[in-house]
């Protein structure tokens, strides 16, 4: 646990400073509410373009420099470079306005259909209640039950 704890105190770093509450009251909600043996942490905040670029990759079979198939299953992000609210900088320095959260059991994510991840789009809007957070559970494709991102309103 201390090992995740520390993980996303190093994130929290990352993450833009109007953003910052959002994702404690939510990781607060978070331990509360997982049941005994289940620990949410922050995977991802900060990424940078050219990392961006790298996830944005996988998943996808390239020719001459043009995608040529898709593996869904094996699809990261749909977004490149500076598209991700992941990649957003402040004065040249890491302000993510998304986070990914994981769960976690026995050092391993949980499966996509396990019922916990429900928790986390329940999180993201109470810890949120003018919908200033949004939860990539609550898109119709692709579901991201990891993903939250603040939309500064």
């Amino acid at each position: 646990m201390d090992v995740y704890r520390k993980l996303t105190q190093k994130r929290l770093k990352e993450v833009h400073p109007d953003f910052h509450p959002h994702v404690v009251n939510i990781l607060d909600l978070l331990y509360d509410w997982c049941l005994p043996g289940v620990i949410p942490y922050i995977a991802f905040a900060y990424r940078s373009p050219k990392l961006q670029d790298r996830l944005w990759r996988k998943g996808r079979t390239f020719k001459d420099g043009q995608v040529v198939s898709v593996n869904r299953r094996r699809v990261v992000t749909n977004l490149r470079g500076n598209q991700s609210k992941h990649c957003n900088e402040v004065e040249g320095l890491p302000a993510s306005l998304a986070v990914d959260i994981a769960l976690v059991r026995d050092r391993a994510w949980l499966p996509d259909k396990d019922p916990m991840w429900s928790l986390v789009p329940a999180a993201a809007v109470l810890a949120s209640p003018t919908g200033s957070v949004i939860c990539g559970a609550m898109w119709d494709s692709p579901r991201d039950w990891a993903h939250i991102e603040w939309t500064r309103k």
